[in-house]
């Protein structure tokens, strides 16, 4: 441990990721880790190896790489990838500064969880506890993906890393439910939800138009249901407009999108929008009405407490940690994926009068407000600590000098 300019003991925490800010392109995962580092307390040093890149390549990130460059309280390796020299490079850079707690946030990564893991194995990082982060990757829907690589390396890991020190970080109970029903009842698990590096009141919202103004900001994929929104459309009377933002993950959906946008009546119009960076969506929320996400399952949803936060009004499914917020008045949970649902949703929004949709984007913004000011839970850090102090009978000692039961 090292000690910090109050005299107290610190403890290093390393942050595997993939991408971290300022990539973008990723989105709430991306967003979740970067607040989790931001929000770290004062005890904690959070020491992230990540790649010099956003997710799913491209060009390099405007950043030094390759060594250590300070960022909130802590610093971050951007480690120039594709190169295997650079990445060791990385990984022995981290293992200079002798984490006390390694912070994965994701199972299936390979060079940024997978291989760090079994490094873990050969005592590359001696002793030190993981705490590991799914990210929701072990839904039924996720695991279906790739579902006998992912199998193959469930079971490895089952077997590699019986009685080593795994904690495992949950940011919603259904979550906390697949991650059980996965490793069984003796996992160990803390449950929090994700960081939001947002303001504690929300945007007074523009005021609406005679046009209803939709919007969908993320990755462009079949699992998010931008095509639901279009078939949807077909059905509904306009004015009406509906912006997209955000990467297309894959050209067939792509085309099928685009080929959606041009079957609509003439007074619904669609443009489509590259991605954004983090910092202009607020703003973009803010000028639109209503959020549309008719999503096949969230494990957090960013995008959806942002919206929140602009005084947007939210459309989604109820699969999604925010039913609650949004049933209370932060928006509309339709019911299912289904055409005639979405369809009848969105056109009791267009048939209201400027002055109701902006009433219902006044109430999703003090939904937000709300939800801001609740009590403060302790950074999953904290939890983890005390969980790890707990399994060795340490109290305030070091829980990374002993070894603990896991999943």
């Amino acid at each position: 441990m090292t000690t910090g300019v109050t005299g107290r003991q610190q403890i290093p925490v390393g942050v595997l990721v993939f991408a971290f800010p300022p990539a973008f392109l990723g989105g709430g995962p991306i967003r979740s880790v970067g607040a989790l580092v931001a929000n770290s307390p004062e005890r904690f040093v959070p020491l992230v190896l990540t790649s010099n890149r956003d997710h799913g390549g491209g060009k390099p990130l405007d950043v030094h790489h390759d060594l250590w460059v300070p960022y909130a309280s802590g610093e971050v390796y951007y480690a120039k990838v594709p190169s295997l020299r650079t990445y060791i490079r990385g990984l022995l850079a981290m293992r200079a500064r002798h984490p006390k707690l390694l912070y994965l946030n994701s199972f299936f990564s390979p060079l940024f969880s997978i291989i760090p893991m079994l490094l873990h194995t050969f005592g590359f990082w001696g002793r030190t506890p993981i705490l590991l982060a799914p990210r929701g990757e072990f839904s039924k829907g996720a695991l279906a993906k790739s579902s006998w690589k992912k199998a193959v390396y469930i079971h490895l890991f089952r077997h590699l890393y019986a009685g080593h020190r795994v904690i495992w970080h949950s940011t919603a109970s259904h979550e906390t439910s697949a991650i059980r029903e996965l490793w069984g009842p003796s996992a160990t698990i803390v449950e929090r939800a994700n960081d939001v590096d947002l303001p504690p009141t929300a945007l007074n919202p523009d005021d609406s138009q005679q046009t209803l103004r939709l919007i969908f900001l993320g990755r462009v994929t079949h699992y998010k249901g931008v095509h639901v929104v279009l078939e949807a459309l077909k059905r509904c009377c306009g004015p009406i407009t509906f912006d997209i933002y955000g990467p297309f993950q894959d050209r067939q959906y792509e085309k099928v999108c685009r080929d959606l946008s041009t079957q609509l009546p003439p007074d619904i119009n669609v443009t489509f929008y590259p991605p954004v960076p983090h910092e202009n969506a607020r703003a973009l929320f803010r000028r639109h009405d209503t959020f549309v996400l008719p999503t096949a399952g969230e494990n957090f949803g960013h995008a959806i407490v942002e919206a929140m936060s602009a005084s947007c009004i939210v459309l989604t499914t109820p699969t999604t940690p925010w039913t609650k917020q949004l049933r209370h008045g932060g928006g509309i949970v339709i019911d299912d994926r289904t055409i005639p649902k979405w369809a009848d949703a969105i056109s009791k929004l267009a048939a209201r009068s400027p002055a109701e949709r902006t009433d219902l984007r006044e109430r999703a913004g003090a939904e937000y407000s709300s939800w801001a000011a609740r009590s403060a839970v302790p950074h999953v850090w904290d939890l983890a600590w005390h969980s790890l102090a707990q399994a060795n009978a340490l109290g305030a000692g070091d829980p990374g000098c002993r070894k603990t039961g896991t999943a």
